[in-house]
């Protein structure tokens, strides 16, 4: 899986060089200079555009205005346990998916897919995920189904799989962008569950996982 990664990531850098003939190493800085006139140009002409995406809850993002989450960032969301923050990021993704009309790919090696998805349609449907183990009403199926209209019509790819390692995100993100040409978010769900890379201690492991999403990133 390693080795089927690194060839992947060789591909994706050829590919990148080709596009817009960018390369690992020094650069002088006028290149840098250019560019960035360049960004802040199409800024001005068309901020919301150029922004970086909002996440669909409007208190953050008012803190985050008005960058955003900035294209190519690694996301990392912390909290004690039983906090919500599975419910939070699926906010956030479907958000991306179905208001930026974005890919995504989560890969979830706690929850179920079909938990998750359960969790999606309450979530979006206001209804009560109870409602669907003791009955619902005919408002409740209204909601229900109005709700999962534009989850199913999303772009939104779910992993389960218990065991996955950095290579597999690797390899799978970059399938979601070859089919699609673009991603809008990848999401992992959690850090800590992923197959660990071989290390003296957990933390140096870890780091290791990190370093490499900020990679794909």
């Amino acid at each position: 899986d390693e080795q089927i990664s690194a060839v992947h990531g060789m591909l994706a850098q050829i590919n990148d060089y080709a596009n817009n003939g960018r390369k690992k190493g020094f650069r002088p800085v006028r290149e840098f200079a250019e560019t960035w006139l360049d960004e802040v140009e199409s800024r001005m002409e068309n901020p919301t555009a150029n922004a970086g995406y909002t996440t669909g809850i409007k208190g953050l993002d008012d803190l985050l205005f008005p960058k955003g989450v900035r294209r190519g960032s690694l996301v990392v969301i912390g909290a004690r346990p039983k906090m919500g923050k599975t419910a939070f990021l699926l906010r956030i993704l479907l958000h991306f998916a179905i208001s930026h009309k974005l890919p995504v790919g989560m890969f979830s090696l706690e929850m179920p897919g079909l938990e998750l998805w359960e969790r999606m349609v309450s979530q979006e449907s206001r209804v009560s995920s109870d409602k669907f183990y003791t009955g619902m009403d005919d408002a409740d199926y209204g909601r229900v189904s109005n709700a999962m209209a534009p989850i199913i019509n999303s772009d939104l790819m779910i992993c389960d799989d218990v065991a996955v390692s950095l290579a597999q995100v690797e390899s799978d993100a970059r399938k979601l962008k070859a089919k699609h040409g673009k991603v809008g978010a990848i999401a992992v769900d959690y850090l800590t569950l992923m197959t660990a890379e071989k290390a003296d201690r957990n933390d140096l492991a870890y780091g290791i996982i990190t370093k490499g999403l900020k990679n794909l990133a």
